[in-house]
């Protein structure tokens, strides 16, 4: 299941605050300005994120020529020009010696407005090459410093962006927006122990309620696991409770994790570019520490967290809610963390894999019952058949190609229309009549 998680981003007006919806599997300002960070704190139905940054924006205030940018200037400016701009300080810049210093200030600024513009357009690749080149000519610009990091934690290049957040905090340490990112890239690498005096500098600079609220979990995740054994495996990092959980569960645990890892990797053709963490819990700790409701049986918010306590090997349930929880994984590096919730249920449930085999007549009939153009509402069961339907009518690679238009910045409804010429409400009418043809009124 995808649960709502805190995470802690840049936001007001140069990255938003945005929320990874945590998936619990149960039986998105122009204003020119300089850019903060603040925490997202609950995400509606995606896990991390961000990755998952939605770039809001940015402040750039430096000379156009000898004339001020303007906010509205800045809004109307032409991303050619402006780039014929740069090329043309760059000319002046390797021409002039006396004025160098002051040109590459402003190469630096131009390059950081680019890198903005690209993070808004959902480029995280292209952002990164912008604010590189804004540091390379002013290694101190904050901003761009931010920016890069943004956009690395957006590819899940997690190491660089660690290696870019302490050198931010280096040359800034009074600043509250490297110090939280810094903590969040901690966070993501498992690294708690260092995450929590990053986050504390960060509230003594500047008090946020989310990201304390996102400080008092983690402080409760490090009490409760604090001897807890971490080992790797290929493709994950394992934490456990080394006493309590049978080794050849473990070992069962791990297989099935390779197992679908490789089979995910195949049929969503995506390979993750970060490790991905895995902690097993007794179920009194999982309480404890996500806040969980006793019905749920794992979640992922970042992390795969499990519920394995008192198993003494894995059962068919168990091994579904593993596949489940690492589908939801694989889709938050897929999507860069925007599908929304019945597209991630659907395919985890799908990837489990599960069938809404004998339940597809009853779900006709509450079709029918609600009237065949009406709003969906969300369960399992009907996230489910809607995947089940995308891909018993258009095929699997249509199903990638919704998936690759929601990474690349796309809104669901924009989406579904490029892949399927339907939105959302289209995609719940033609599911309807779907459902209706297989299981007609008066059908057996």
């Amino acid at each position: 299941m995808l649960q709502p998680r805190t995470v802690a981003r840049p936001a007001t007006d140069y990255l938003t605050a945005c929320t990874h919806p945590q998936r619990k599997h149960a039986g998105a300002s122009t204003r020119f300005q300089r850019p903060s960070v603040r925490t997202a704190t609950a995400r509606p139905s995606y896990v991390f994120p961000a990755a998952e940054f939605r770039p809001y924006y940015l402040t750039l205030i430096f000379l156009f020529g000898l004339f001020p940018l303007t906010p509205t200037l800045a809004r109307e400016l032409d991303i050619e020009k402006l780039k014929e701009r740069r090329a043309d300080l760059l000319e002046m810049h390797r021409r002039d010696p006396v004025a160098r210093e002051a040109l590459a200030h402003e190469i630096a600024k131009i390059d950081t407005y680019l890198g903005d513009v690209a993070l808004r357009a959902h480029q995280p690749g292209e952002a990164a090459s912008h604010f590189r080149s804004a540091l390379v000519y002013d290694e101190a610009h904050e901003t761009a410093r931010v920016g890069l990091i943004v956009s690395l934690l957006q590819t899940e290049q997690l190491r660089d962006a660690l290696s870019e957040a302490f050198s931010g905090v280096a040359q800034h340490p009074d600043s509250a927006d490297l110090l939280t990112l810094e903590g969040e890239v901690l966070y993501r690498l498992n690294r708690l122990d260092e995450t929590v005096p990053a986050w504390r500098q960060a509230l003594a600079l500047r008090p946020d309620p989310a990201l304390q609220e996102r400080l008092e979990q983690v402080e409760r995740e490090l009490n409760h696991t604090e001897s807890y054994r971490t080992s790797e495996a290929p493709h994950f990092t394992l934490q456990y409770d080394g006493e309590r959980l049978d080794p050849n569960l473990e070992e069962a645990i791990v297989d099935t994790l390779e197992e679908g890892y490789d089979e995910f990797v195949r049929t969503l053709d995506h390979i993750p570019d970060a490790t991905v963490t895995v902690i097993l819990y007794t179920r009194q700790e999982f309480r404890a520490i996500t806040d969980a409701s006793s019905n749920v049986k794992g979640l992922f918010d970042g992390k795969v967290r499990l519920p394995m306590g008192g198993l003494t090997y894995l059962n068919r349930a168990a091994r579904a809610t593993v596949r489940h929880e690492l589908a939801h994984a694989f889709l938050h590096f897929k999507t860069r963390g925007r599908a929304p919730r019945w597209l991630h249920e659907g395919i985890a449930q799908w990837l489990e894999p599960r069938s809404s085999g004998s339940r597809e007549a009853s779900l006709a009939r509450e079709a029918r019952r609600r009237g065949l153009d009406a709003p969906v509402p969300f369960t399992y069961p009907n996230a489910l058949s809607q995947v089940e339907y995308l891909i018993d009518y258009y095929g699997t690679h249509e199903l990638l190609d919704l998936l690759e238009h929601l990474r690349d910045g796309l809104s669901v409804n924009a989406a579904l229309r490029d892949t399927y010429r339907f939105d959302v409400a289209g995609l719940g009418s033609e599911w309807a009549r779907w459902l209706d043809l297989r299981h007609p009124e008066g059908g057996r």
